[in-house]
């Protein structure tokens, strides 16, 4: 019989290997948890400048039949590779045929899964999600370290042997990833419902754009809340948030007016058309169009990346590649003078670093910077339902 807690000569023990593939696991729920809370809970989880993280999550290929995120299926192949390293140290059948031959073939179609969906990223997403490339780099390992522990099943004659120590361990680290994943969901929506306080003078004299054919604007102008979103029609989540803006204008209609800001993120990956865009969507408010170009173009699940793209979106509404051209060609154009001057006070006045951010403003108070879990919150406050609720 040989103790296969010991190091012998064929070497590695399986004890060892068993222990990295726990610790693999416990990794791998950790990030594919986090991965599948960005789905659960809507929130933006901590990634590159780019923002790659929600372009991928939103991308078709982040979907299995259109509606299952890739997210949870990853967990759940963690969940069970971790179990099974769990169980073989349980039982001590280190080797055993079946629970190690499970791993194998659960590693392998994790590693084949993985190494596609990051081609997908890099060659047609063209987008980096730090979160996914280390689920996948993770798998990748797994995989090589249960092809090393499949290679000694069988190879020698083997007693089993319980690591009660090792047990606790494995299982502590699972708690430790549950405890990590609802640490990083907490630490998000806590951020996203934080509120910063805007007081001066300046910045509430210029929140609003005058006059009126100035703005985009839902909502009528004696509405007792003003709601101003900065956006970029190419930022990814302003793109998901954009219908449930429209949602909270018919919720609260004639209490709350709502006027669209633009921040436009060009010299981010995958928002390259941004100022094309936005100045597109200024010469349809011309036409009294805005909102149709900006629904039309936030329709589709990727913006457009060319101005062909940008320019067929444009004339849905009546809005041709000509005027676009002559409107960006002439930096002292109506629709592009709109845009810039939108981008100035967005950096100088109100201080917007990301996108979306809103700025909740009623009479008498300072404004507050939100993102928009904390506007939706901020909407069902007391004070403010007092506010819109006094509006006969």
């Amino acid at each position: 019989m040989v103790d296969v807690s010991k190091p012998y000569n064929q070497g590695v023990s399986p004890l060892t290997l068993n222990r990295i593939l726990l610790i693999l696991g416990v990794v791998g729920l950790y990030v594919s948890g986090v991965l599948s809370a960005e789905h659960l809970f809507e929130i933006q989880i901590p990634c590159t400048s780019g923002g790659g993280c929600a372009v991928v999550a939103r991308h078709p290929s982040s979907y299995i039949f259109g509606t299952l995120p890739v997210a949870y299926v990853g967990f759940g192949g963690y969940f069970l590779l971790t179990a099974l390293a769990l169980v073989r140290l349980a039982t001590g059948d280190l080797l055993s045929r079946i629970l190690v031959g499970l791993g194998y073939m659960g590693a392998a179609v994790g590693v084949i899964t993985s190494i596609y969906l990051q081609y997908v990223s890099l060659t047609q997403i063209r987008a980096l999600c730090v979160w996914c490339m280390s689920s996948a780099i993770t798998m990748v390992i797994t995989f090589i370290f249960y092809t090393i522990l499949f290679g000694k099943v069988g190879s020698v004659e083997v007693e089993k042997t319980r690591s009660p120590k090792s047990l606790f361990q494995g299982l502590a680290g699972v708690a430790l990833a549950a405890f990590a994943i609802a640490g990083t969901v907490y630490g998000r929506q806590k951020e996203a419902g934080k509120i910063e306080i805007i007081s001066s003078a300046d910045a509430i004299a210029k929140l609003v754009p005058e006059p009126r054919s100035e703005r985009n604007q839902i909502g009528p102008d004696d509405a007792p809340v003003t709601v101003v979103e900065y956006a970029d029609l190419c930022c990814p989540t302003c793109r998901q948030v954009f219908p449930k803006v429209h949602d909270l204008a018919a919720k609260y209609s004639g209490k709350i007016r709502i006027i669209y800001r633009h921040f436009p993120l060009d010299t981010l990956p995958g928002h390259q058309m941004a100022i094309v865009t936005a100045v597109a969507s200024e010469l349809a408010a011309e036409k009294g169009k805005f909102w149709d170009y900006a629904t039309a173009f936030t329709a589709p699940e990727e913006a457009p990346t060319t101005r062909e793209g940008v320019e067929q979106i444009a004339q849905t509404v009546g809005v041709s590649g000509e005027e676009i051209t002559k409107a960006i060609q002439n930096s002292n154009s109506p629709a592009q003078t709109r845009v810039m001057r939108d981008l100035g006070e967005a950096l100088g006045t109100f201080g917007i670093k990301g996108t979306p951010t809103f700025l909740l403003s009623v009479p008498g108070k300072p404004i507050e910077r939100l993102s928009y879990t904390g506007l939706t919150n901020e909407l069902e406050s007391r004070p403010i339902q007092d506010i819109m609720n006094a509006k006969k």
